[in-house]
């Protein structure tokens, strides 16, 4: 039997707040039910919304725009890393 690991007393949240920056940065995948349904650690949507310019809501798909994609990446990066920076233990 093998012998398992003592679990730490304490969790080591900078760690894991590395680990979120890094779920950030992968790759969506796609599914047979792409663009509506992908594959990745912050989002299942490949069509999502996004702001444009002049304020305006605009439906895209990240998968088929690259531009949409880094659009979408740079919102969802810049507000997830908020959240992950302002992440506290209970």
């Amino acid at each position: 039997m093998a012998k398992q690991k003592k679990r730490p007393e304490e969790t080591d949240l900078d760690q894991l707040k590395h680990l979120a920056h890094v779920f950030l940065e992968l790759d969506i995948t796609p599914t047979k039910f792409s663009p509506v349904v992908v594959k990745h650690p912050f989002t299942d949507n490949g069509v999502v919304g996004i702001q444009s310019k002049d304020r305006a809501l605009l439906m895209v798909n990240l998968l088929d725009d690259p531009k949409a994609l880094q659009s979408g990446r740079s919102c969802a990066v810049s507000g997830s890393r908020k959240l992950i920076l302002h992440s506290r233990l209970p």
